[in-house]
């Protein structure tokens, strides 16, 4: 009975961000499993605007509606960082957020490429 109160725990405490079209649906902190995108990507974004990697605000996202500002924090070291979703992506299987490569570096993840990061919805 405990090893499945304990499993119910686990699944009500875990959020398929694929599946968020909402910014009302994250009002807790999820994690979401975030890489980066930097000068390699060139032209503009799916919102219209240009790409620029030296831009700490741009996040990509598959669902959530552009304009959505998420809060990100590193686990591993503390800091924090405001993002908004202004691009389509990640396209790479088993990631939620991609982005860029300013962001990375602010929240000290620029080195390992892909980190889990926690991410609520603030806008």
């Amino acid at each position: 009975m405990v090893l499945a109160t304990v499993a119910m725990l686990v699944v009500f405490n875990t959020v398929d961000i694929s599946q968020i079209h909402t910014p009302s649906a994250i009002s807790t902190p999820v994690t979401m499993k975030t890489s980066w995108y930097g000068e390699e990507t060139r032209g503009r974004m799916a919102n219209g605007e240009v790409f620029r990697s030296s831009d700490p605000t741009t996040a990509a996202h598959k669902k959530l509606p552009f304009g959505t500002k998420l809060q990100l924090t590193n686990p591993e070291n503390g800091r924090c960082l405001t993002v908004e979703v202004k691009d389509r992506g990640p396209f790479v299987g088993g990631r939620d957020l991609d982005i860029s490569e300013a962001a990375a570096k602010k929240l000290g993840m620029k080195e390992c490429g892909v980190k889990a990061l926690l991410a609520k919805i603030v806008k």
